[in-house]
């Protein structure tokens, strides 16, 4: 199984390295819910790191950055009062990317909504700053979830087996229908799933720390890169790839029927919560670095 494993990312690997070298194609050129607020958590170590980072580095391949703009604008939507989800959106003045971060669509997941609610945070109060583009945050979509530590809704659906939705149908399908509609309505360059590997009964997982995307295509560069970090920066995460993500998840299906880009980032179990939330939010820089954000 490891064996098989092993060769389905390298040959996606060198797949992805192909379409960038052959294509020269490049990326796009272009708040936290109620439940949350009281329970973020962020490193403040890892804050100061990611900032600076962000500010002196630009990933090969990157577009420049803009000088950071002292004004940016900031929406709160309610996209669902029932479920408590929310998306707040920061624009900068700059023109640029659009990119549209999840959480906790797996309430149980904790280090990728925390991590979805430290960056809005930090761009809230400014201390990240934004040079272009708009970010957009709902995190933690399984509200219930993560206040509970469990992995599906009050009514026991699993979310990310629930796209495009249903506004008719359960707990979960009305979440997801919510949650696909503002996607659909905001139409971002890219949608980046934050999830954690699913436990053992050991505490081991089988993904580990990795990214899975269902097509890369207009990302084939950043997608490189991303694996070029992780091979050549020992202070980022060791990336597994994985492909096919299953039916009736949001990378699967924003991808199938809204024709966007989405990347899941995956973290380690084995790790604690402090270094999960730090792999999170090394790969989400490392992403708005790229595109000079």
């Amino acid at each position: 199984m490891k064996n098989n494993i092993y060769r389905i990312q390298k040959q996606l690997f060198f797949a992805v390295a192909a379409a960038a070298l052959l294509s020269g194609c490049t990326g796009p050129a272009k708040g936290e819910s109620a439940a949350a607020a009281d329970t973020v958590w962020f490193p403040a170590e890892a804050s100061t790191a990611f900032t600076e980072e962000a500010e002196t580095e630009t990933p090969a391949g990157a577009s420049a950055a803009a000088a950071p703009t002292e004004t940016v604008s900031r929406e709160d939507a309610l996209l669902s009062d029932t479920y408590d989800l929310t998306r707040v959106t920061f624009t900068a003045e700059a023109a640029g990317t659009s990119i549209y971060i999840v959480g906790g669509i797996h309430g149980n997941e904790t280090a990728g909504w925390k991590a979805a609610n430290a960056l809005a945070r930090e761009l809230s109060d400014g201390t990240r700053k934004l040079a272009r583009g708009k970010v957009s945050v709902a995190a933690p979509v399984n509200a219930w979830g993560a206040a509970h530590d469990k992995r599906t809704t009050y009514g026991n659906v699993d979310i990310n087996r629930s796209f495009p939705g249903d506004p008719a149908g359960n707990d979960g399908e009305q979440i997801a229908a919510a949650l696909f509609d503002d996607i659909r309505a905001q139409q971002p360059d890219l949608v980046l799933d934050l999830h954690e590997a699913l436990v053992h009964t050991d505490g081991s997982d089988s993904l580990g720390n990795s990214i899975i995307c269902g097509s890369d295509q207009g990302i084939e560069e950043l997608f490189l890169g991303l694996l070029t970090a992780s091979d050549r920066d020992p202070d980022f995460p060791k990336l597994n790839v994985f492909g096919s993500p299953p039916a009736g998840s949001i990378n699967r299906t924003a991808g199938d029927i809204l024709h966007l880009p989405v990347i899941t980032v995956e973290t380690r179990r084995e790790d604690d919560l402090e270094q999960r939330i730090y792999s999170q939010l090394r790969v989400i820089e490392y992403i708005l670095a790229w595109y000079g954000m």
